[in-house]
């Protein structure tokens, strides 16, 4: 699958630190099948940038954020339909973007910038990495697949294959991605980036399925920003500033996952 937004941006702030949430697409196949430990394959097949955001709980900022998303393709975390489809799940990550250097954010994209060719995390869309230990959290009856810890760091390698013997490697021939790559740059947004994120539809309760383009639409830092102006020129409904400011979350009702890991 080519990479589309490759081009999208050409530089990444290094300096810039992230906390990680918890993440994971925790129904079958990869929930049933996950073990502790476990050597997985993955696709880098979502980077979005959500603009600024407010946490909850004991640690409550405003922070901007992005959210990347790998899907897991080792054979033995997916399974196949009845008709014949590759049904896989997902390990997903939020990251709040800082500027201390000894931060995730670093740390992420000097793990996925192995071979140091890629100056953003948009020009790694759809490559494939080696998890070298899946990392999995109980919290009550809730199982969390994650990719990084503290103590391990960031659990994601070049796909090579090492012979114990002869200390030699062999690349890996990671299956394909089967989910279409998502991609959007908050202050330099396309059309194409724009329509990768969009979900069409509506629940059952009659609100729409569409959460990522209205988490954006709602970032504290939307008015005057890159996306806000893209959307304005391509004639695109914007939130109410007013209404906006009413509906301001309250940072002390929840907790926020972000502080819990």
């Amino acid at each position: 699958m080519s990479n589309q937004f490759a081009n999208a941006a050409t530089t990444v702030d290094i300096e810039a630190s992230v906390e990680v949430g918890g993440g994971g697409n925790w129904s079958c196949p990869l929930k049933d099948s996950a073990e502790h430990g476990d050597v997985a394959l993955v696709r880098f097949v979502s980077y979005i940038e959500t603009g600024e955001q407010q946490t909850t709980g004991k640690f409550a900022k405003i922070v901007p954020q992005a959210m990347l998303k790998f899907e897991c393709v080792t054979p033995k975390h997916t399974k196949t339909s009845e008709d014949g489809k590759l049904i896989t799940g997902s390990i997903d990550v939020t990251v709040n973007v800082g500027v201390n250097d000894g931060g995730n954010y670093v740390k992420f994209f000097r793990a996925m910038n192995y071979a140091q060719k890629h100056q953003h995390f948009a020009q790694m869309l759809g490559e494939a990495f080696l998890v070298p230990k899946l990392l999995l959290n109980v919290s009550g009856d809730k199982t969390y697949i994650n990719i990084s810890s503290k103590d391990l760091g960031v659990q994601l390698a070049a796909p090579l294959s090492k012979d114990a013997m002869t200390g030699t490697t062999t690349p890996i021939n990671a299956p394909a991605a089967t989910r279409e790559l998502q991609c959007l740059i908050f202050d330099n947004p396309t059309t194409e980036q724009w329509d990768s994120i969009y979900i069409d539809g509506e629940k059952e309760d009659g609100t729409s399925k569409n959460w990522i383009q209205n988490k954006i639409k709602g970032a504290i830092n939307f008015s005057g920003s890159g996306v806000e102006q893209f959307l304005a020129a391509n004639g695109v409904e914007l939130p109410d500033p007013a209404a906006k400011a009413e509906h301001k979350p309250d940072a002390t009702k929840a907790n926020d996952a972000l502080s819990q890991l």
